[in-house]
C-alpha cells in the first residue's frame, strides 16, 4: 500500500498531459462533429474510445520521455515538462520521438484508434443526419419556408454569440450577404442549409429551423424528445 501511495503524486503529474490534450482535442471534435444535430457524446461508444485515446497516448508519451518513472524529487519543472508536452502533443505526434536508442513513431497507432473512434460515431450518426439534412433542405425549398425572416434571425444569432471574434462576427455577416444574394432559389437553400449546418449549435437547432417557419411535422419528428 505504501509503495502504491508513493506512486500517486506521479501518477496525477502523469495524467497531465492527457488532461489537457483532451480538453484542446475536445475543440476540434465539437467543431468536426458541428453538423451531427442528434450526437450526444455521452452516450456514444466511439466518443469514449476516441476520449480514451486522446487521454491515454500523451500519459504514455511523458511517461516514456520524461524522468518520472524514477520518482524524482516533485518540483514546478516537471511539472511544466507535463503541461508543455499536454499543450505540444500535437507535435510530438508527427516527430519520431527517442527513447533510449530507439526511435518511437507513435501517430500510426494514434491514428488506428482514432480512426475506430470515428467509424464508430459514423455507424451511429450518418444515416439519420443525412436524413435529417434532407428533410431541411426540402423544407427550405417549400412555399411555407420564409428564408429572409430566418437569415434576419441568423444575423442576430451571430451578433449576440459572445464565443465569437469581432472578425469572426464581420465573417458571419459577409457569409450572410452572400447567401441572401444567391439565385435561383434552390442555390439558395443550400447556402442557407450550409450555413445552419456548419454554425448554428445543436441546441439551437430547433429554434433556429423555426424562425425559417420549417414545419411542426419537422420539427416534431425529430425534436419531439
Amino acid at each position: 500500500m505504501k509503495s502504491l501511495l508513493d506512486w500517486l503524486p506521479y501518477i496525477g503529474i502523469a495524467v497531465i498531459p492527457g488532461i489537457v490534450n483532451l480538453i484542446a482535442a475536445w475543440q476540434k471534435l465539437t467543431k468536426k462533429c458541428q453538423f451531427l444535430p442528434f450526437f450526444k457524446p455521452q452516450k456514444s461508444l466511439g466518443f469514449w474510445v476516441w476520449a480514451a485515446v486522446q487521454l491515454i497516448f500523451p500519459v504514455l508519451l511523458f511517461w516514456l520521455v520524461s524522468p518520472i518513472k524514477t520518482q524524482p524529487n516533485i518540483e514546478l519543472k516537471l511539472i511544466f515538462e507535463a503541461l508543455g508536452l499536454g499543450i505540444g502533443f500535437v507535435a510530438f505526434l508527427n516527430a519520431s520521438t527517442e527513447v533510449g536508442t530507439l526511435s518511437l513513431d507513435i501517430k500510426p497507432v494514434y491514428d488506428f484508434f482514432i480512426g475506430i473512434a470515428y467509424e464508430l460515431i459514423a455507424n451511429n450518426e450518418t444515416r439519420r443526419t443525412a436524413s435529417f439534412w434532407d428533410d431541411v433542405g426540402r423544407e427550405l425549398n417549400s412555399k411555407t419556408a420564409d428564408l429572409k425572416i430566418g437569415l434576419k434571425y441568423l444575423e442576430d444569432y451571430f451578433l449576440c454569440d459572445v464565443s465569437l471574434s469581432s472578425s469572426v462576427k464581420q465573417e458571419k455577416q459577409d457569409q450572410l450577404k452572400q447567401v441572401q444574394n444567391k439565385r435561383p432559389k434552390e442555390e439558395k437553400v443550400k447556402a442557407v442549409k450550409s450555413l445552419i449546418m456548419m454554425n448554428v449549435r445543436r441546441k439551437d437547432l430547433s429554434d433556429v429551423l423555426k424562425k425559417f417557419q420549417c414545419s411542426s411535422e419537422l420539427l416534431n419528428r425529430y425534436f419531439s424528445n
